[in-house]
């Protein structure tokens, strides 16, 4: 019974000392006082929107410190956002290692500080302290933190040798460029790990930290994987890697080739802001709307992990009327049938190319969204949801989150959507009804409207109904109600509205295609000048001024 005893206390003893070797602190419970501990000027720090965030009243040096074994064998990682310039003044420290828990006492330990005077020195040092006594040891690679506003990703790892490797991403992401290498092994035990902010008034509300973690360095055994292909010209791709890159093999040029006799780009340059990103620039330009064959080997990641090889298909792609088209539609996603209860607007790529939709614009009802960097495959689709909703989305197929697009964008009752390509080119819109589910049942939410056939481009109520689907839609997949339901109506011309004297609108009974209206155009009477964005029912004509007040009627102005 004694030994079971002494053994719960040994393993307790254990489970204690590991705790307090590593630990974690995110904010996300509101507060600094547990989970873990943080000690000291606790009256002039708080946490806001689960970030800690200093808030003094006036100017002053004020600490947090928090129980920490690790000193060797470690690695650190934590976030900051300094809103100032800093300075000799002005600027943070993060205690690494101190055998103190007053980080404004004489100590013995490691920090980094943030800032100096000089315009030169907006970087990051690392730093011993001995007592009073503080001693550069590495001065970071970057001038990192020149404007008024800085948030950096931080990390730093050191080895048993004593060796420091000092990391950062400049735009707070973690895109992790090394800033600088140093060995010391002066001490080689702490006790504490903090944070110090020395500050005038002017910034005694303006440092805030978050995701701070200490713990044994982890390894980098995965090989860069290449997420995106984005054309962005003629003689331009991007190459859009997993993670950063290593600067000499993402720069070989031969380790990129393009089929058709397009060969190796002229020159490959890492991204300076992106380095995860490898810019291609070729000599001979690509075709437009013709598939070509990328394939890349041979380039590295920081840790010279050496990726497999790729292949991928890609085009110069213009875009056209309907070749994305609005494909589903979850307006009422409550009561859930079993889909999550988010709403949805699900596209479908009907052309025969891989369509990237960065700076493509979502227009519902009035209010316009710009779409984010995605890819969306020849014959494939994607979800648009808000960004919250991703996760919940995600297992379902491809997803993206739509910055700005709030959970309640899609009016239940019915509103008009939208999709406008680079330039405002209108590709696709619907303006959807409640009455197009043509259940009373469905309609009362949890079911989504979908598209009888994508290659019917009429956008109205004979080519759309709600889902069959068991789950009550079918995201990023085929639709439960999907078959041939070709157009085989001619449009009609209604009537002929007045704008002003020189402008006239046709009504048609349904969108049609501007080429074939413009053909029909006595050029010598009528110039077409568009076609109304929102109204693609209604082309708008221009009229000399001596044209009215001549009767009016079709067969005037049409062959």
């Amino acid at each position: 019974m004694v030994r079971r005893i002494f053994t719960f206390f040994f393993l307790s003893f254990l489970a204690s000392h590991a705790c307090l070797a590593q630990f974690s602190d995110n904010f996300s419970d509101g507060n600094f006082t547990a989970n873990p501990v943080w000690v000291g000027d606790t009256d002039k720090f708080i946490v806001e929107s689960e970030i800690l965030r200093l808030n003094d009243n006036v100017a002053g040096r004020s600490y947090l410190a928090t129980q920490s074994t690790m000193a060797l064998e470690v690695q650190w990682d934590f976030w900051v956002r300094i809103a100032f310039t800093p300075s000799n003044s002005n600027h943070p420290r993060i205690y690494l290692v101190s055998d103190q828990q007053n980080l404004r006492e004489p100590l013995n330990g490691y920090f980094l500080q943030i800032g100096r005077d000089g315009t030169d020195n907006k970087r990051i040092f690392l730093m011993r302290q001995n007592g009073t006594i503080t001693t550069t040891l590495l001065s970071g690679s970057q001038n990192l933190a020149t404007a008024s506003n800085n948030i950096l990703r931080i990390r730093v790892t050191r080895t048993a040798a004593g060796r420091f490797d000092v990391w950062a991403d400049a735009t707070g992401d973690n895109l992790l460029l090394p800033q600088g290498t140093a060995t010391d092994l002066t001490f080689t035990n702490t006790s504490w790990f903090g944070v110090v902010c020395e500050y005038t008034v002017t910034n005694r509300t303006n440092f805030y930290f978050d995701d701070f973690a200490v713990g044994p360095i982890v390894h980098d055994i995965t090989p860069p994987l290449v997420n995106m292909v984005e054309v962005v010209s003629a003689n331009q791709i991007n190459v859009h890697f997993s993670e950063v890159v290593d600067l000499a093999t993402s720069q070989t040029a031969s380790n990129y080739l393009v089929s058709h006799s397009i060969g190796s780009p002229l020159t490959a340059s890492r991204n300076l802001s992106r380095p995860n990103i490898v810019n291609l620039f070729f000599p001979s330009p690509l075709a437009q709307n013709f598939n070509y064959d990328l394939s890349i080997s041979n380039v590295m990641d920081q840790a010279n992990n050496v990726m497999n090889p790729f292949a991928v298909i890609f085009a110069l792609y213009l875009p056209s009327p309907f070749d994305i088209v609005f494909n589903e539609i979850m307006a009422n996603p409550s009561p859930a049938v079993s889909l999550p209860p988010h709403e949805y607007i699900e596209l479908y790529n009907n052309s025969e190319f891989t369509v990237n939709l960065n700076g493509w614009t979502l227009q519902h009802g009035t209010t316009s969204r710009v779409l984010p960097m995605v890819n969306i495959p020849p014959k494939g689709y994607l979800v648009l949801t808000n960004e919250a909703a991703v996760p919940s989305l995600r297992p379902f197929g491809p997803v993206a989150g739509v910055t700005g697009l709030s959970t309640t964008a899609l009016t239940n009752a019915g509103t008009s959507l939208f999709l406008f390509a680079p330039g405002g080119r209108l590709i696709s819109f619907v303006s959807y009804s409640d009455r197009w589910y043509r259940s009373p049942a469905k309609s009362a939410g949890g079911w989504s409207l979908e598209k009888i056939d994508p290659l019917n481009y009429c956008q109205g109520t004979e080519n759309w109904r709600a889902s069959d689907h068991t789950s009550g839609g079918t995201p990023a997949a085929p639709n439960s109600i999907l078959r041939s339901n070709p157009d085989i109506t001619p449009p009609d011309l209604r009537r002929i509205g007045y704008v002003n004297p020189t402008t006239l609108r046709l009504f048609f009974s349904e969108p049609i295609d501007g080429a074939s209206i413009a053909a029909l155009v006595r050029p010598e009477i009528l110039e077409l000048e568009m076609l109304l964005p929102h109204r693609p029912c209604c082309p708008i004509f221009l009229l000399p001024k001596s044209f009215f007040p001549l009767p009016l009627s079709p067969d005037e102005f049409l062959r």
